[in-house]
């Protein structure tokens, strides 16, 4: 039993496994419901610029998931997080950033092809030299995917995150160093930014 005042639930449960076991329970308080439709997702209150301080790098080619004379890459950057050691679920603060972008790369080995990738609009059919958008799970769980930023979390769930709604990276590279150099937006008009250099692991 659901009731609700002024964002303020009482929730009674009083249920039985199919064993015969019953298990009760009592919550008074607000509930925290994540991406919910039609809401923005983005919990920043300003522009912010990212730091890759200490981060680690993963790379993941997927061939040709776009269609053919297509390759799909996914990139993370993940750095040092300040959380107990005890939780389960990841709390605490920290910094990501999550690409995935197509190219016309033939192979892993090609790597990530120099040039300027742009934020698409269509997370669904990306075509090459874009970026797909950030967005949530459609089933709010909070779950991110496509381009986007997290600062912290919270219970699990992203507490500072923005997706990439619009901007660009443009990608420079020798042998296997590159040089990431991005600008977006998130869905309330607040920028975000920053630079890397390095290798993929």
């Amino acid at each position: 039993v659901i009731e609700e005042n002024n964002g303020v639930y009482s929730v009674d449960v009083n249920l039985q496994t199919k064993e015969g076991y019953k298990f009760t329970g009592h919550y008074d308080g607000a509930i925290k419901i994540p991406n919910i439709p039609g809401e923005h997702f983005s919990t920043l209150t300003g522009d912010h610029e990212v730091d890759f301080t200490g981060a680690s790098t993963f790379g993941t080619f997927w061939g040709s998931k776009y269609g053919e004379s297509t390759s799909y890459f996914q990139m993370s950057f993940e750095g040092p997080f300040e959380q107990n050691p005890d939780t389960y679920l990841m709390d605490g603060k920290g910094e990501i950033v999550y690409f995935e972008l197509v190219t016309d790369a033939s192979t892993a080995e090609d790597g990530i092809p120099a040039g300027t990738y742009t934020v698409g609009s269509d997370k669904d059919n990306p075509k090459v030299n874009e970026l797909i958008p950030g967005y949530q799970n459609e089933l709010g769980q909070g779950v991110m995917y496509g381009t986007y930023y997290i600062g912290a979390y919270e219970n699990g769930y992203p507490s500072i995150c923005a997706g990439a709604m619009t901007g660009e990276l443009t990608v420079e590279r020798e042998g296997a160093n590159y040089i990431f150099d991005f600008s977006f937006y998130d869905d309330l008009g607040n920028r975000w930014y920053g630079h890397w250099e390095g290798e993929f692991i």
